[in-house]
């Protein structure tokens, strides 16, 4: 059986990097807390052993207060004979040892890695790394998690079962002794570890759980906060680390008072009047360059190229082999020409994860989560949940296995149900097409206004559910800002690569096996008979197609785009293309330009074309995103998810449809005009209201301003 090598370490200290360069992988790495929610494993070899080498979730603590830490410590509690690497940040090393502490309570002997000490010059600072050791009696590392030569070192120390001195931390000894004397007479001391007397020491409920019998829990938990051990074991811990620091850290100049992290830039971009404003700015300019200009020359150029070296020798060779039309129809229709809608839109889809890993990378990620929390709170989420949302805009899917850490129960079904109505990348093909052939000159402008949408509404829908079904409790956030910094061109590049290619792959998949599927059903009637009669999918499009009628969409082609969505967004614009007939060799344009044709199967006006946008935002999500609400959610928040989310997809399109037909039948000056009367009746009468429930209140009451009569 192969040894485990475990990576253990506080939250955006370098875990996944290193990882990475041990087992030459490809996971996620971003400057951000928070982008491993779970373990991974890789098998190694070194040194003709085999080994499994495995990335721990970020844990400050092995006292565990979210998902993350609790699946570090369940790990290690399971793997007692694992090999622990623990990966601390040179520039957070007080913050950083309390949890080298805890694994060394726990009887492991930890092979200490101090990353980013390139950045030690840069700070002034200096690490003796001799009398670390010696104190700590475990051997230590200053490492770049990047570099393999370094990480070889760390893995040969490691895989050696070189033998340290170890050596017993002096406030364990003594703190033992307290606990043996406070709870002799309750409980057998002896049948408890080291480890875990501590932890009773420090009042860890899962401790006393497992250790504790729950008639005894009262007496011990009264025992230990009478003596108040809760603070002197932590007191004892912070008193040891800080010792260590002045015995091991020393600093030049003046830099050893500055906090990690800060930067006077912050105060303008954690302003609360300048953040939104920034935040819009940034969006704005990544989708500008994503749907303006520079990604359409972009996309319609790969599009040429790939059109004219690649498809249209395919597509003649086809045709050369084989006259049987079935065939040639299948393969150059059905299969190019979905591989050629997906080859249109990936300049666009590079640019967007350029984009947002450009921002994550310089550190503004953490920090817009920073200066949203407060807004959040409001309606009943947590910090957490800005991260979860954020990576929304890359894949819904991913983006909803990430609630999963938060503590709170009704906090992570409420923001696993939110994810859906942020736009991801699977929908900007759509966008891209609609935009193109109904706002050419504006397309940026509504695609920035369909993700403000999204988000406004998955806020809204935060703020019902949580005045309503779902209720949040108190929830901690703690959460590092890292430091700013030129973002690092191999990293995202890398980035990219890796999800372009797991886009390609699961999208490409995805998308040839469906097209096939809905070329098929569009071309083959109830009798299997192909191209003659109606086919199976104009059938029961029809059927379905009333019921969108008020939206202004109520064509069959337009239904079975739907239909098709809710198994992938992806396929939606291939969908397009074959019921609109565009041929093998469609490009975007071609797409676009078919549905501004009265006579295509697929027709939409410009403000149908605005309502199909808002229904495609907000509807049913895909159904790999659905299997993972029924195994994180369960079953029936799944099923109120996807009714809720048609609810609102249904209204909100048909308003859309009804305001967009008023603009243009009675001129946009006219239309500006109506919405902020609406407006300004509705602002009337909430402030009527509160005015109303504020005079009925008494005013000596304890619930004075927030009386229910």
């Amino acid at each position: 059986m192969s040894e485990t090598i475990a990576l253990v370490g506080n939250p955006n200290t370098g875990k996944t990097t290193l990882f990475n360069t041990l087992a030459k992988a490809d996971e996620h790495v971003g400057n951000w807390h928070g982008v491993t929610v779970d373990y991974k494993e890789k098998k190694i070899s070194f040194g003709k052993k085999d080994f499994v080498l495995t990335d721990l979730p970020g844990a400050y603590s092995l006292s565990s207060y979210s998902f993350e830490e609790a699946v570090t410590r369940d790990y290690l509690i399971k793997h007692k004979d694992a090999k622990i690497i623990n990966i601390c940040d040179a520039n957070n090393l007080e913050r950083n040892l309390l949890l080298t502490l805890e694994l060394i309570e726990m009887g492991f002997c930890p092979t200490i890695c101090i990353n980013m000490a390139n950045d030690l010059k840069k700070t002034g600072k200096k690490i003796d790394i001799e009398k670390l050791e010696t104190i700590l009696g475990q051997k230590v590392f200053l490492i770049d998690a990047q570099n393999k030569k370094q990480a070889k070192q760390v893995l040969e120390f490691v895989t050696n079962d070189t033998k340290y001195q170890k050596i017993e931390l002096p406030y364990i000894v003594a703190f033992v002794k307290q606990f043996d004397t406070l709870l002799k007479d309750i409980l057998n001391v002896n049948e408890i570890n080291d480890a875990q007397k501590i932890k009773l020491l420090e009042q860890d409920e899962f401790v006393l759980n497992q250790v504790v019998k729950p008639k005894d829990s009262t007496k011990v938990n009264d025992i230990l906060s009478q003596n108040k051990t809760l603070e002197k074991v932590l007191s004892a811990k912070y008193d040891f680390i800080e010792k260590v620091i002045k015995q091991c850290v020393s600093f030049s100049g003046t830099k050893s008072e500055q906090v990690y992290g800060y930067s006077k830039l912050d105060k303008i971009v954690l302003n609360n009047f300048f953040s939104i404003p920034i935040f819009l700015l940034v969006v704005g300019l990544i989708f500008f360059l994503t749907f303006g200009k520079v990604g359409s020359f972009f996309g319609d150029k790969f599009s040429a190229v790939f059109e004219k070296f690649v498809f249209s020798p395919l597509s003649n060779f086809v045709k050369e082999k084989t006259t049987n039309l079935f065939v040639q129809n299948f393969i150059c229709e059905a299969v190019f020409g979905s591989l050629l809608s997906l080859i249109s839109f990936l300049p666009q889809i590079i640019l967007m994860f350029l984009g947002l890993y450009v921002l994550e990378d310089s550190g503004y990620m953490s920090r817009l989560a920073f200066s949203l929390e407060d807004y959040f709170k409001k309606i009943g989420l947590s910090g957490k949940s800005i991260f979860t949302l954020l990576m929304g805009f890359g894949c819904g899917t991913t983006a909803s296995l990430t609630s999963r850490n938060l503590e709170d129960k009704n906090s992570k079904i409420k923001t696993a149900i939110l994810t859906p109505y942020i736009s991801c990348s699977a929908k900007l093909p759509l966008y891209a097409v609609v935009c193109g052939a109904f706002f050419p000159r504006h397309r940026f402008l509504v695609v920035i206004l369909l993700y403000l949408l999204g988000v406004l509404v998955s806020l809204g829908v935060s703020y019902f559910l949580n005045k309503t079904v779902l209720p949040s409790g108190k929830q901690s956030f703690i959460m590092e800002l890292p430091k700013y910094r030129v973002p690092s061109a191999k990293k995202i590049f890398k980035n990219t690569i890796i999800n372009i290619k797991q886009f390609l792959l699961r999208v490409g998949s995805v998308l040839l096996c469906f097209s096939c599927i809905v070329w098929l059903l569009q071309n083959i009637n109830f009798k299997f008979q192909y191209a003659q009669g109606e086919s199976i999918l104009t059938t029961i499009s029809k059927f379905i197609a009333p019921i969108f009628s008020p939206l202004g969409f109520g064509n069959y082609g337009a239904v079975a785009c739907i239909l098709c969505g809710f198994v992938a967004k992806e396929i939606i614009v291939s969908t397009i293309g074959i019921i609109n007939g565009c041929g093998a060799n469609s490009t975007m344009k071609d797409i676009s330009n078919s549905l501004l044709v009265s006579s295509s199967a697929f027709y939409l006006t410009k403000a149908s074309s605005v309502s199909f946008l808002v229904f495609a935002l907000l509807y049913l999500p895909c159904i790999s995103t659905v299997s993972v609400f029924l195994k994180e959610i369960g079953t029936k928040w799944t099923i109120f998810a996807c009714v809720l989310e048609l609810l609102i997809s249904y209204v909100l399109s048909f308003v859309v449809y009804r305001i967009a037909l008023y603009f243009i039948f009675n001129g946009a000056l006219a239309g500006v005009l109506s919405v902020v009367a609406f407006l300004g009746v509705v602002t009337a009468v909430v402030l009527a209201m509160k005015l109303i429930k504020k005079k009925n209140s008494c005013k000596f009451c304890k619930n004075f301003g927030h009386c229910k009569k």
